[in-house]
């Protein structure tokens, strides 16, 4: 059942709804799904689909034990050596990535729901809702989704060709790297929903620029100012920073175990490569915020009308109320700095290691 509080606002536009539509057929053919658009209206995921998305992680986590075989090794004499160890890390590991996912699937439905609503209604903003509004966002979208999917494809076929592996080896294979699947699944959308989310604010800025030159021309044009616009382009900038708000609450858990495991599995150079494309997109979005805050700093010294000063004035005094950057859990910021980071305490660990190799 959905919730009465959905009812009544929740309805997406159908261009809107055509450039989600690869980012949500990702999220389905990976049982991510966090809403469902039926006869236009946006919902939550019920509690049979999140019942349904559980049993199929439990036969992840199922198969990749029967997979790595830890019965047999705990019989075995072998149980106490490194290699046994090893195998038990890494499916604990995988279990807790399955896990993590799952929790963030149900924690971060809601949050997917309104960024839907918040990002189409500041786009409502502006009118630019047409046919050719979303075509280089969905390109892309459909470029990255197709992308990931085509990365394993040719994994799974080398796999196959080269190991020569039997069609049970082959599902257990599959089992396996699903839940790095359901990392890059998560990644990707974060990524795009921050690309969105810059691209409304690139449409911001120009609003306002020319808006504000439209008055810089004709002083007596100073009459005519519309104060519904102009709370109109207050509230969008509002609504861009609690859209990528939402974004934040979405993705931070699925960030952090990426993260964590690419600094435990440091040879995964596709989980840096997906996750330097998320530092990418967010760093964009802080760029053009700081353009906005500095053009709105720069005009409020520049024009005398009293409406536009308040716009550039709460439009300053909402970013440094409001934004605070991507974080992993609060541990690392998602910006351009997060390499140097992740390296620096890749390196404190190596050294920590060798330390312990040579006492």
């Amino acid at each position: 059942m959905t919730p009465n509080t959905y009812l009544g606002n929740n309805y997406v536009d159908k261009t809107f709804q055509t450039a989600l539509l690869p980012l949500n057929l990702l999220q389905y053919i990976s049982f991510l799904s966090k809403f469902t658009i039926r006869n236009n209206f946006i919902h939550p995921k019920g509690y049979i689909y999140f019942s349904m998305s559980f049993c199929f992680v439990c036969i992840l986590i199922y198969a990749h034990f029967a997979h790595t075989k830890l019965d047999w090794l705990f019989e075995s004499s072998m149980y106490f050596n490194t290699i046994y160890f090893a195998m038990v890390f890494n499916f604990v590991s995988y279990s807790c990535d399955g896990i993590l996912l799952y929790v963030s699937h149900i924690y971060s439905s809601k949050y997917a729901v309104e960024f839907v609503l918040k990002i189409q209604k500041t786009i409502n903003t502006f009118r630019f809702v047409s046919k050719n509004n979303f075509k280089v966002w969905k390109r892309g979208n459909w470029i990255y989704v197709g992308g990931i999917y085509f990365i394993y494809f040719i994994i799974g076929l080398l796999y196959i060709i080269i190991i020569r592996a039997t069609f049970y080896s082959i599902l257990s294979c599959f089992a396996y790297v699903f839940i790095f699947l359901y990392y890059d699944v998560n990644i990707i959308c974060a990524f795009r929903y921050v690309k969105l989310c810059e691209d409304c604010l690139t449409l911001w800025i120009a609003n306002v620029r020319i808006y504000s030159k439209r008055y810089q021309i004709d002083d007596n044009e100073s009459k005519k100012i519309n104060k519904y616009y102009i709370n109109g382009l207050l509230n969008a900038y509002s609504d861009i920073l609690n859209s990528f708000d939402m974004i934040k609450n979405i993705s931070q858990l699925p960030i952090s175990g990426i993260i964590a495991q690419s600094f435990v599995f440091c040879w995964l150079i596709k989980n840096i490569v997906i996750i330097s494309v998320c530092i990418k997109g967010c760093e964009e979005f802080y760029i053009h915020l700081i353009e906005a805050e500095k053009m709105c700093a720069m005009y409020l010294e520049t024009y005398k009308f009293p409406e536009l000063k308040k716009l550039y004035k709460n439009v300053i005094r909402i970013k440094r109320a409001k934004f605070s950057k991507m974080t992993a859990c609060g541990v690392l910021t998602i910006d351009a700095t997060l390499p140097l980071k992740f390296f620096d305490q890749w390196a404190v660990y190596i050294v920590v290691l060798l330390q312990f190799a040579f006492h």
